[in-house]
């Protein structure tokens, strides 16, 4: 359990900064897509912020919870746009990052109750 708790959020930070980099420097794959869900020209940009802010959380052990909760809305918001788009195929992803996000929460929460 230790390991979990240690670990994942800076597994979580690293796939968040791989995200960054993706929609900070988007190539025209990621443009298109975010032509094709209707979203405002250069609107990766603050996906990309966000990205940013998620992995500066989950990297501070005093903000950790919050980044968890932060990632939790990123991936919602990204599921809505899959199921709005009907891609909700591509969602697998984000909808492990909810549920990874959850757990780590819960566990989190449960163990400082305790």
């Amino acid at each position: 359990m230790k390991l979990f708790t240690d670990c994942l959020p800076y597994i979580m930070a690293a796939i968040y900064l791989i995200g960054f980099f993706v929609n900070a420097f988007p190539g025209e794959k990621i443009r298109d897509n975010y032509r094709r869900w209707g979203y405002p020209a250069k609107f990766y940009y603050v996906t990309a912020a966000v990205e940013m802010i998620t992995v500066i959380l989950l990297s501070i052990p005093d903000l950790v919870t919050a980044g968890f909760i932060l990632s939790m809305v990123l991936n919602v918001a990204a599921l809505l746009t899959l199921y709005r788009s009907r891609e909700l195929k591509d969602g697998i992803a984000a909808l492990i990052f909810i549920l990874v996000s959850a757990a780590w929460i819960l566990v989190f929460c449960f163990s400082e109750i305790r």
